[in-house]
């Protein structure tokens, strides 16, 4: 038997047919059926937009909220301490650079339509959710990926493909020659980025392929959007972001477990749990408190969306900031991106 080591370019590719991410997607499927069936409502009757959206999707986009400010908390908390082990201007430059990126984001929201906002924000998400999976399974090596920048923008062109099929202007959706005129350029500028290559690998296929497939939900529900209500198209949008979100939520805890070596399983996760429980109560109340009018700035769905750009302006930042200070290690307390 051979004791020579493992190059380490082998150590980092997956294990042929282990899905580390299994239970993050179960505990997801959970969530988002539990979300939507939940039998009580987590909003008061006469909350605003209970009518222009079902109160099942109502439900569901609180507890994807409220449990998306828990993870703020601990990926803010991951950050913070990386950035004063680092010591020097670092926490300072952190801080100076979140507050300018807040400011930019908040002028934006206040000079476009919400909705555009909110589509802007999602399809930004995109290329962070898959740069947060490559960092959890560590296989993203360049020489596996000639083009690694595909494997962010694709999907992300495709969200953002879906996004319109569904919001933009019905003419256009009726137009079955202008949708699939539109994806078919999407996919030739995928292979133009060699992505082909990309589903030939196992480590990259997973995330080439849901470029394909939001271009394919658009061209299904684009063409069928003018069969829809508006809460029916409403709900199909958040039931998409409501299963990425709380995947990537579960990922990153069990991301931050993996690191602890699993040596402080029970209390991790009662601290996860209390915090997200005590964020989920708080939102409860500001739900049913329509007076608590400073609260919902944070808690109230309308601002959610800022508060998840202004997640993925620090997860950049913070990304630069440790590959300009060579920082290879975070904490394992909490999950940093």
């Amino acid at each position: 038997m051979s004791t020579d080591p493992i190059p380490a370019t082998e150590q980092a590719r997956p294990i042929p047919g282990r899905f580390p991410g299994a239970p993050s997607l179960a505990l997801t499927f959970i969530f988002a059926g539990v979300g939507y069936a939940f039998p009580l409502w987590l909003f008061a009757q006469d909350y605003p937009l209970n009518g222009p959206v079902s109160p099942e999707i109502l439900n569901l986009n609180f507890l994807v909220a409220w449990m998306g400010l828990a993870h703020f908390v601990f990926a803010y908390s991951g950050q913070a301490k990386t950035l004063r082990r680092s010591g020097g201007s670092a926490p300072l430059l952190f801080g100076a650079s979140l507050l300018i990126g807040g400011a930019i984001l908040a002028f934006f929201r206040m000079r476009v339509s919400l909705r555009l906002f909110d589509a802007v924000i999602w399809v930004y998400f995109i290329p962070h959710f898959i740069k947060a999976e490559l960092h959890f399974i560590k296989n993203c090596q360049p020489e596996l990926c000639p083009n690694a920048w595909v494997l962010y923008w694709f999907p992300a062109v495709g969200f953002a493909f879906f996004t319109f099929a569904l919001f933009g202007p019905i003419s256009i959706s009726f137009n079955t020659g202008i949708l699939i005129a539109a994806a078919g350029l999407c996919i030739v500028a995928a292979f133009a980025g060699r992505v082909l290559q990309q589903l030939s690998e196992p480590a990259y296929a997973p995330f080439a392929l849901l470029g394909f497939f939001f271009l394919g939900e658009g061209l299904v529900w684009g063409t069928y959007s003018k069969f829809m209500t508006p809460q029916f198209r409403q709900g199909l949008y958040v039931f998409h972001i409501a299963v990425a979100s709380f995947y990537h939520y579960f990922r990153a805890y069990g991301f931050a477990l993996r690191k602890m070596r699993w040596k402080n399983f029970g209390g991790y996760l009662l601290t996860v749990a209390a915090v997200n429980l005590g964020l989920i109560a708080l939102g409860v109340c500001v739900a049913w408190h329509p007076a608590w009018r400073y609260a919902h700035y944070i808690f109230g769905l309308p601002y959610f969306t800022f508060w998840v750009g202004l997640h993925l302006i620090s997860s950049d930042i913070f990304s630069g900031l440790r590959a300009g200070l060579r920082i290879t290690s975070a904490p394992v307390t909490a999950a940093s991106t």
